[in-house]
């Protein structure tokens, strides 16, 4: 037998059964995929571009970007933006910033705030607090990632000239909540379907401005969680257009609005307020790919991708036969599900009496009874700041590991 006969016996014999090898799977170093995930790692492997610098490219051909925010609780996403945001790219031809988180009456305290000079550490805090007390039409807001997000912006204006200050805009309805009655409450929570129009039409009329004033910086990021960051050309089989905030956005603009995704769980029906129902895109298939091909930061567009041809599962409460590269421009992976980390709790919010006030907001506009508003102050108080990772990750790591053995 000739030697090259001899050795390929031999690996035939040895090696292949040590590599473990199994019919219908393919192998990216270690890990072993199955073929029908394929195509997503083959892609993925050619993607080189990290998302800060996927959303800077975006800039460069689009006025508007609108990131499509994960759960309003998760964290590692605001250390990504805070990566963005001090990019000179971001600083020199951005800069503005419009968020759903925040009510549109909050704006000028904001601007204030994230303006000042020669604040010290105390005073950042305390400015933080202020605007956090009054944040948002919700008797309290207790994430986390925006408190720190806005006081960390503060200290990175404090080292840029003013025209490359970092600019928020808060965009949502808003509410006297010191002054309102559960009846008063109530009237204002029936027009909330108006409240995507009323957003969009928060970052309109401020972009319009920035054109028509000569600002030096005309355009901006839109931070908008879930539906309201879905464009114009996602639509149910029946029923009128969807009333969504990135739509009228895209309406307004042609042509110059982007949207991006990043990466998530999807929610099921029957999820509630008080409930979350939810599950890994694709079941599982997406996360899957990205472990296989071990990327854990990237950024590229839906069109021309394999993931942009797959159904838009991530919203599946109403029927539409929309496609990924229908609804969004492109997507961002930063991160796998397990090193997601979500927040609650803001250090020092209760002090000064504030507790005080969030028992009377949450009576007066009959969302909790005196009891419950007792109740849920305790645990506030007694839970701090709380660091926890989603609900059901065992189950979610499961269906992406269908795809891996």
């Amino acid at each position: 037998m000739k030697q090259s006969s001899m050795l390929l016996l031999i690996f035939l014999i040895l090696i292949v059964p040590a590599l473990n090898l199994t019919p219908g799977k393919c192998y990216c170093a270690e890990i072993a995929y199955d073929d029908s995930i394929k195509p997503y790692v083959e892609f993925l492997k050619k993607q080189k571009t990290s998302p800060v610098d996927y959303i800077m490219n975006l800039f460069e051909n689009y006025e508007i970007v609108i990131l499509c925010e994960r759960y309003h609780t998760e964290t590692t996403q605001y250390d990504m933006l805070f990566d963005l945001i001090k990019d000179d790219r971001f600083q020199n031809t951005v800069g503005n910033i419009f968020t759903e988180v925040g009510s549109f009456s909050i704006r000028d305290r904001m601007s204030k705030y994230l303006t000042e000079t020669n604040l010290d550490d105390s005073q950042i805090e305390k400015g933080a607090l202020d605007i956090y007390r009054n944040l948002t039409w919700f008797p309290v807001w207790d994430k986390t990632n925006f408190f720190e997000f806005i006081k960390k912006t503060h200290r990175l204006n404090s080292g840029l000239a003013d025209d490359k200050k970092i600019m928020i805009y808060p965009c949502d309805m808003s509410v006297d909540l010191d002054s309102t009655t559960p009846e008063k409450y109530k009237a204002f929570c029936s027009k909330l379907d108006e409240r995507d129009k009323f957003m969009a039409d928060s970052v309109i009329n401020s972009v319009k401005y920035f054109q028509k004033n000569g600002a030096k910086r005309k355009k901006a990021l839109v931070i908008m969680n879930y539906r309201h960051a879905f464009n114009d050309k996602f639509k149910y089989i029946m029923g009128d257009p969807p009333r969504n905030t990135g739509r009228y956005i895209f309406e307004a603009f042609p042509g110059k609005v982007a949207n991006v995704m990043i990466n998530t769980l999807k929610l099921l029906p029957g999820t509630t307020d008080q409930k979350v129902i939810d599950t890994p895109l694709r079941d599982g298939k997406w996360d899957a790919a990205f472990k296989a091909a071990g990327v854990k930061s990237v950024g590229f567009n839906f069109k021309g991708s394999p993931f942009g041809v797959d159904w838009f599962d991530y919203f599946c409460f109403l029927p539409h036969f929309c496609k990924y590269h229908h609804v969004f421009t492109g997507f961002i992976f930063h991160l796998p599900l397990e090193e997601h980390i979500q927040m609650t709790g803001v250090p020092g919010l209760l002090d000064d009496g504030y507790d005080s006030i969030i028992f009377n907001r949450s009576v007066n506009t009959g969302e909790q009874t005196t009891s419950e508003a007792s109740l849920y102050l305790s645990v506030f108080k007694k839970d701090g700041v709380k660091t926890f990772g989603y609900e059901k990750m065992d189950e979610h790591k499961k269906k992406i590991e269908q795809w891996l053995k």
